[in-house]
């Protein structure tokens, strides 16, 4: 026989910058993506299921420096933290986005679709992302589904923190004010909430449980 043609796959469309490729459909996971090691042997592994703390504040709020408390604490009892900071994304993942409002909620995207990835793989993800708008906040906890905790680090009495543009959570999963605990007592409270939601092993209760990817 000889093969005459053949029917060309479907484009998938390349983002471009400023696309703000906001709207569109996501795309299920291919099943050529499924992992060999299960959610259960990576609990059992770390301690922990896989998820994302998302940290959002107003500039100056400290949320960077809250990231790494919690990966050090969550580190420090054996488990697997990565921090994903969206400044230090600019240089690579995001380099190509600028800052009008399409680009930031294209950044906000592509973050939130990493964590989300190395969320599935067993990981604790602490993204540490102004994320000014309630609208890109939400975009991301849709990407992340159940393992995504919105933490709001509330810096509004702090001097050089204030941001006129900066829209608060309404509904966080945790609220922290930094005036009122230092550091390493608003680490625990992040720490506290993973293992009250089921994230992290905690008593006679194991990791995962209902929360398991």
């Amino acid at each position: 026989g000889l093969v005459l043609s053949l029917d060309p796959p479907p484009a998938v469309p390349s983002p471009a910058s400023g696309s703000g490729l906001t709207g569109g459909a996501r795309q299920p996971q291919s099943s050529a993506l499924k992992s060999a090691v299960s959610p259960q042997e990576r609990a059992a592994r770390c301690g922990h299921a896989g998820a994302i703390l998302w940290l959002t504040g107003a500039d100056g709020s400290g949320a960077s420096k809250l990231a790494r408390a919690v990966e050090r604490r969550l580190f420090d009892r054996g488990g697997a933290p990565v921090v994903l900071e969206t400044d230090a994304l600019r240089s690579g993942l995001n380099a190509d986005l600028g800052a009008k409002p399409a680009d930031q909620a294209e950044t906000i995207r592509r973050t939130a679709e990493v964590a989300a990835h190395l969320a599935r793989s067993g990981f604790i993800v602490i993204v540490a992302a102004v994320s000014p708008t309630e609208a890109d906040r939400a975009q991301a906890r849709a990407i992340g589904g159940k393992r995504f905790y919105e933490v709001h680090v509330d810096a509004a009495a702090v001097a050089g923190a204030s941001d006129v543009a900066y829209e608060a959570p309404v509904a966080p999963d945790l609220k922290l004010d930094i005036l009122r605990c230092d550091l390493d007592t608003n680490s625990l409270q992040v720490e506290q909430l993973l293992e009250t939601a089921g994230v992290i092993a905690s008593g006679e209760r194991p990791a995962g449980g209902e929360f398991a990817i």
